[in-house]
């Protein structure tokens, strides 16, 4: 399975924020980071309007600004703010989140669930939106309230409602921006009105990270109970898209497998007209065993080598560009970095730079990567790397292993990993296999493995189209109990080589060969399903690829049903039969928890239960509503629905709106009230097997 960028829970760490040598003196962000108090004012039942939220308070305040202009309030005193979920499909998500994390329990309006929380001091930060000038007597000092509400909201992991604020001010036609962050002494909230990047309201719990903390002082992290569109509908796809990387470079280099200096190229198109500042998620706090580490950005430059100004901070970096954007005029940066976060798990020979953590410039948003790739890594120690790609050469540069690969398809989410590896390769057809296995040769279960993944990428080809990369890699996890899919990669854990070296040996032994047979390798999960589910994503992930969190189903639940398939026709129609069973027994237990495109934000203090239901959803109801569909549909139609779905949309990003009405075109019959009922809403769809 493709890794989900993390949305929520992190580490919460309590950073100064450190100079930056290459741009200090013209960081965009700087003067938004300590905003001035003005005069301290008493008043009684005033209010504020934000989104669906509406702020009452009385007590003291003092107006905030920054370089003369009003950007916000300190409050102190005793208020209330009323937010409200006015999205329909996160009702059942957002009323179990708050009952799950907070003492509160939803109230209900015409408009949707609502929570009411009391607050005695609060700090509004907003720009672009009209702050109040609340008139009343001369107040105290509000210094030290301020200082102790900081202690909290200025060590939350990943929030900067600095960088929010300068990006709203420097770009031209941005919507507002604002936060209220709200405490009574024991719980604190996060409300947010974000128009400027990402069209969002939504409301955040604050919860102590009692796993991390930093130089004595406490954690803290946010824990997302709602998010709801603003001016955009889920139910029609992605909302809009402002940057896309279009090219992307990475030339990475390590000595030691520890400390690394990277530089990357990226190449990137504007939908959006006017803007001077560009925010990315850049992963800085790297845990290790003992301690922490950090990547550091040195530089960033333009296209024709000129230093532009930046902002690295709380896993975000705010760069400033020499130009305004235009539409249609690519923008080209380059970044500069280092530092000592290449970690190897449980002190293993290998480290990684994993799907989806961010550790290249990107956007929140899936759709903000369709890249060509070129890479270049440089590794000591005689360890090798794996990265994605067509192979371009494999060599030594001095004393290092080089390995230097190219994407001319577009592709996203990219990978490294690097570590005690041992190569085997195979060509058939065109496709190079490529087998890396960790810390010893693959030996006599090679051509096991090379069979398996020539044949379930030679079942997918009639009914996905021709396998889309040229070289493909397996690459061994040393680790138990599951599989990922890079792009033209595939990394699954210890059970696949030990297995097929059992099964290698039971043969050997049938022969009367003497070989030992390991009656101690256990099987944990099936491999030859893994094996199919991940090879899949090539197509379902990468070839078709997800714009957005909320359209998972359309990388998991396709990937995992077209694995089923697999099973059919190689396993047996009972272990076909089993599959689909399985999918609506696992759909029941969690189809009332939340529709499929929240899945990933239903949380749970249990992280097993979140886990359960999350994969019940994507892996289980998704597949389901497939397999009813393929009940209904028979095999022709179904197989050319998903093979139209290859085609129409093939290297780029599609939606369940626009894959069900390519399917209405094939059919001529409306799937819109399938979708509602079974996608968007909670009801599982019948099973006719």
């Amino acid at each position: 399975m493709p890794a989900l960028r993390p949305s929520f829970i992190g580490l919460a760490l309590t950073l100064a924020i450190l100079p930056l040598a290459a741009a200090a003196a013209a960081n965009p962000v700087a003067p938004y980071r300590h905003p001035v108090a003005g005069p301290v004012l008493k008043v009684e039942n005033v209010s504020l309007d934000m989104g669906n939220a509406t702020l009452t308070f009385t007590g003291e305040y003092a107006p905030l600004s920054v370089e003369g202009r009003a950007i916000g309030l300190f409050l102190s005193g005793r208020g209330t703010l009323v937010y409200t979920s006015a999205y329909p499909a996160e009702a059942p998500v957002f009323t179990r989140n708050l009952k799950e994390w907070t003492p509160l329990t939803a109230g209900t309006t015409v408009k949707g669930p609502s929570a009411t929380i009391a607050f005695k001091e609060a700090r509004i930060l907003g720009s672009g939106l009209p702050l109040p000038a609340w008139q009343g007597a001369a107040g105290g000092d509000l210094g030290k309230v301020m200082e102790e509400h900081a202690k909290v909201f200025d060590s939350l992991f990943a929030y900067d409602p600095a960088q929010g604020l300068a990006l709203q001010a420097a770009n031209a036609g941005s919507g507002p921006f604002a936060v209220a962050e709200l405490g009574d002494g024991t719980s604190h909230w996060v409300y947010g009105l974000d128009l400027a990047e990402r069209r969002l309201e939504s409301l955040a719990w604050v919860e102590p990270d009692r796993l991390h903390s930093l130089r004595g002082g406490e954690a803290f992290c946010l824990i997302p109970l709602s998010s709801q569109p603003v001016q955009w509908d889920p139910h029609r796809g992605p909302g809009p898209l402002a940057y896309q990387i279009r090219d992307l470079e990475v030339d990475l280099t390590t000595a030691d497998n520890t400390n690394a200096l990277l530089r990357v190229k990226e190449t990137l198109a504007a939908g959006v007209a006017g803007h001077r500042l560009l925010r990315f998620d850049l992963k800085r706090t790297f845990v290790a065993t003992k301690g922490l580490r950090y990547l550091e950005v040195t530089r960033v430059s333009d296209g024709e080598g000129r230093d532009l100004p930046f902002d690295q901070a709380k896993e975000h970096l705010v760069v400033q560009l020499g130009a305004p954007t235009q539409p249609g005029r690519a923008i080209i940066l380059r970044f500069e970095y280092g530092g000592g976060f290449l970690l190897r798990p449980g002190a293993d020979s290998y480290w990684e730079l994993a799907v989806g953590e961010n550790w290249y410039p990107t956007f929140e948003t899936f759709a903000g990567e369709n890249f060509t790739f070129h890479g270049t890594v440089r590794t000591g120690g005689g360890w090798t790397a794996q990265l994605p790609g067509e192979l371009v050469r494999r060599d030594k540069e001095g004393a290092l292993e080089r390995i230097e690969t190219r994407s001319t398809s577009p592709i996203s989410m990219v990978c490294i990993l690097g570590g005690n590896y041992h190569l085997a390769e195979e060509t058939r057809d065109g496709l190079t296999v490529h087998i890396a296995t960790y810390a010893s040769e693959l030996g006599a279960a090679r051509k096991v493995l090379m069979d398996q993944t020539f044949a379930v990428i030679g079942y997918y080809k009639p009914f996905l189209g021709p396998f889309p990369f040229k070289d493909f890699s397996v690459v061994e996890k040393h680790a138990w109990g599951y599989g990922q899919a890079p792009a033209g990669m595939m990394f699954i854990t210890q059970e696949a080589f030990n297995q097929q070296m059992y099964h290698h040996h039971l043969e050997e032994a049938a022969q009367g060969l003497g070989a030992d047979v390991n009656l101690g390798v256990m099987k944990s999960m099936d491999v030859r399903h893994v094996f199919a589910h991940e090879i899949a994503h090539q197509y379902w992930g990468y070839v078709v690829k997800m714009p957005s969190a909320e359209e998972q189903w359309l990388t998991e639940a396709f990937a995992d049903y077209c694995a089923s398939l697999y099973d059919r026709d190689y396993k047996g129609k009972g272990y076909f039969k089993s599959d689909i069973n399985a999918y609506f027994t696992k759909a029941n237990w969690s189809s009332n928890m939340a529709p499929i495109p929240l899945a990933n934000a239903l949380l749970m203090k249990e992280e097993s239960l979140r886990f359960s239901h999350r994969q019940n959803l994507l892996y289980a109801k998704g597949p389901a509503l497939l397999a009813s569909l393929h009940q209904e549909l028979g095999d022709e139609v179904f197989l050319t629905w998903l093979k139209s779905i290859q085609s129409n949309f093939r290297w780029n990003f599609t939606s369940t709106r626009r894959i069900f009405e390519l399917l209405t075109f094939i059919t001529k019959k409306d799937y819109a009230p399938f979708v509602d009922r079974y996608y968007w809403g909670l009801e599982v769809p019948p099973n006719r097997n």
